[in-house]
């Protein structure tokens, strides 16, 4: 009982604060985005009585879940990995959840935890300048609203920007055409021609959904992916008991699907392991395709994991219907009426996108600037960086999530999330306790993990050749991280913030 009411007491101390500290920009943060790791941030600033607001440029929470909502989107990690380590969904259907089922769980967290209150929704934050005289951060946005804080956390992801390739003719293209993340369901797809363009994570989602209302289908590949069997399936009544009612179920299972994970790191390390595991997948493909003329188009030659690794039961099925028609050659022009490959033009009612995200533009199009107005669009150019992926030199108080080089290929983007806002809401912390006005990493910091980076990345599989999206246009590796979950989290939240690592300017008083 004692504990219980000390618990309420510190919750309504906290509450107190916040809203004592809500109008003042000195304690505010001021959140970009609500997506999850927006999110995140907001609940963990919370528990600490840090005030905060969140600006979201669309009308609700869950970032690319918001967008990606093409037929059979879903993701790619399990659920119960796909989840906060704080705020377990012990209700999950199956164990690959549906874009409705995730979007639903966000929704929930953000209601459990009420912070639709401190979302401005439909609010885009289009620039943001450091105050030196003040150590103010001065913001923004497109409706012209201007807003002071102390601390910005940009939570804006990698994967918000459509790729648009500038193929020939495009605009003149007089049918209808889309990219997969703003899908259009006012275009009735039943019974028409249709391309789609991009075989990534997306289309072998999205492929085999249309191609049973369509009347042809066209699949545009540029390179093949290389795709291993997805385990799918509905957790039962007595699994759901499990997880519920017998203490620890739920969580070692979690822990089970991470550790899973996490010893796949050296699979993507160039050398041997990497080369027998793609084998491995590579000739689990070939019994699926069961055709040698199939296969030579979609079985890859590049090392495993160059790509991102895809998972899929239906998609090769799909490729192999009558109507359904797999295009190996470059795509060289678009016209009025269709999609020209190699001297082909094939008609099509519909063109679909699925070519990606313009995933290194990280902030775009904010314009940002920090010290002596340095510009970080013109400190980036073609090569984002950040120290752990969470913060630049020259720009004082401000965080990033989901930034470059933190990107996974073989766990939980959750987990270097929460890592990531640890780190940030104890830095905030130790300031506010200790009267420190700003903080700005030291260059040396950033140029030792720059160089520890790079040489890491360097050893594994996506620095090698295969076209994807890991890499800048000119060939710079920026989206994926180089170490495993454990070392990052390590660095993040075992040796966390530390003071040495910073120029400090402290308030007189």
């Amino acid at each position: 009982v004692f504990w219980t009411q000390y618990k309420e007491h510190q919750k309504r101390k906290l509450r107190k604060q916040l809203q004592q500290r809500q109008a003042d920009p000195e304690y505010k943060v001021i959140i970009v985005g609500a997506g999850i790791s927006g999110l995140c941030t907001a609940i963990k600033l919370q528990e600490k009585g840090i005030p905060f607001e969140i600006h979201e440029k669309k009308g609700g929470v869950g970032g690319t879940w918001v967008d990606n909502v093409y037929p059979g989107s879903g993701c790619d990690v399990p659920s119960f990995l796909y989840s906060f380590s704080f705020e377990p969904n012990l209700s999950w259907s199956r164990k690959w959840a549906s874009q409705k089922e995730i979007l639903e769980y966000i929704e929930a967290v953000t209601k459990k935890y009420n912070l639709y209150q401190h979302i401005r929704f439909y609010s885009e934050i289009c620039s943001a300048s450091f105050d030196e005289e003040e150590s103010l951060w001065n913001l923004s946005t497109t409706s012209g609203v201007q807003i002071s804080s102390r601390w910005v956390v940009c939570s804006t992801g990698q994967l918000n920007l459509p790729n648009i390739p500038a193929i020939p003719g495009r605009d003149s293209f007089q049918g209808e055409s889309f990219h997969s993340a703003r899908w259009n369901y006012d275009i009735d797809l039943k019974g028409k021609k249709v391309a789609v363009i991009g075989t990534g994570a997306s289309a072998i989602q999205f492929v085999p959904c249309i191609s049973e209302e369509v009347d042809e289908l066209f699949v545009f590949q540029r390179s093949p992916s290389h795709i291993d069997r997805k385990n799918d399936y509905e957790y039962s009544k007595l699994t759901h008991f499990l997880f519920k009612h017998v203490p620890g179920v739920a969580k070692l299972y979690r822990w089970t699907i991470y550790w899973v994970f996490e010893s796949l790191w050296p699979v993507f390390q160039q050398g041997r392991l990497n080369k027998a595991v793609g084998n491995f997948i590579c000739g689990g493909m070939k019994k699926v395709i069961d055709d040698s003329e199939a296969s030579r188009s979609l079985i890859p030659s590049y090392a495993i994991g160059c790509k991102r690794i895809l998972i899929s039961n239906n998609y090769f099925p799909t490729l192999a219907k009558d109507h359904v028609h797999l295009i190996d050659t470059p795509v060289t022009e678009i016209t009025e009426r269709g999609v020209v490959s190699a001297e082909v033009e094939r008609d099509v009612d519909v063109i679909i996108f699925a070519t990606g995200f313009q995933s290194y533009r990280f902030l775009f199009p904010i314009d940002i600037k920090g010290l002596d107005s340095k510009s970080l669009s013109d400190v980036w150019q073609d090569h984002p960086f950040a120290f752990w992926g969470l913060t630049v030199p020259e720009f004082p108080n401000m965080f990033i999530t989901y930034g470059p080089t933190t990107n996974l290929v073989h766990n939980s983007i959750i987990f270097m999330i929460e890592c990531q806002v640890a780190y940030i809401v104890q830095a905030i912390e130790k300031c506010q306790r200790n009267n420190v006005l700003s903080i700005s990493l030291q260059q040396e910091q950033m140029d030792r993990y720059s160089e520890m980076c790079g040489r890491s990345l360097q050893s594994t599989v996506f620095a090698t050749d295969c076209g994807g999206w890991y890499k800048t246009p000119s060939g710079v590796l920026v989206n994926n991280s180089a170490f495993s979950t454990l070392t990052y989290w390590w660095n993040t939240c075992v040796k966390g913030f530390r003071w040495n690592h910073y120029r400090i300017t402290k308030a007189e008083s």
